[in-house]
Formats: C-alpha cells, sequence, structure tokens
C-alpha cells in the first residue's frame, strides 16, 4: 500500500475509534471529542489522492501536484529552485517588469509513517 492511501486508513481508523469511544463520555469530553474528528476529517480532505501526490526529490517529500500548478503559473518567468533544509524554495522574477517573488513547499515526509517509500522525481528545471 502505498504511503498516502496507508496515511489516510490511519486517519479513517482514528475517526471511527474517536466515534466510538465518544458514546462512553460525558458531554465536555464529547464536545472535545467532536473536535478531533472534525480536524482529522479536514487533515483527510487536505490530504486526499485528488489533492495530494508525495513525491520524493532529493532529501524532501512535496506535494508534486502543487509542484507543477505553481510552475504552470510561472511561465514566462525565470525560475529557480533550491532545496533549503527542509524546504524546496521556488524564486521566480521577471525581467521585463519588476516583479518578483518565492514561493515554499515544505517538507511533508513527518506526517507519513516511518519506513514511507515514496516515487522519486527530478525537479524540472
Amino acid at each position: 500500500m502505498d504511503p498516502l492511501r496507508r496515511l489516510l486508513q490511519e486517519k479513517r481508523n482514528v475517526i471511527k475509534q474517536l466515534k466510538k469511544d465518544k458514546k462512553a463520555m460525558s458531554s465536555y469530553e464529547q464536545i472535545k471529542t467532536d473536535d478531533k474528528i472534525f480536524e482529522t476529517e479536514m487533515f483527510l480532505k487536505r490530504f486526499s489522492a485528488q489533492v495530494m501526490e508525495p513525491v520524493q526529490i532529493a532529501d524532501i517529500v512535496i506535494n508534486y501536484k502543487d509542484y507543477k500548478k505553481l510552475l504552470q503559473r510561472l511561465k514566462g518567468f525565470d525560475v529557480t529552485e533550491r532545496i533549503v533544509e527542509d524546504e524546496l524554495v521556488i524564486a521566480y522574477s521577471k525581467p521585463s517588469a519588476q516583479g518578483k517573488g518565492k514561493a515554499i513547499l515544505y517538507d511533508l515526509s513527518h506526517l507519513f509513517p516511518a519506513g514511507s517509500e515514496f516515487p522519486e522525481k527530478s525537479l524540472f528545471l
């Protein structure tokens, strides 16, 4: 099973267990449990297979779908990419205009179960 599916399955199991345990709790504990369930459901939406494609680039894991979208938006810009500690820093500028900026994609490997292996890709540039 790939790491993303395994992570999502673990989170679904957490939700099931919280809902099961909630029945025997006091009303205050139920409210706190509802908050945990909500947070976990939001995590599932943010990391669904439609939104997330974890890929190993050098020593970090990034969401490759976000990376591809970002590069599509930056067509026509001069783009440089580098890995700094646990981030992929994408600096961009347009020589004809004064516009410049940078985007950062953070390492996501800490979110996945230990020992997860991801497909490796290289940077576009």
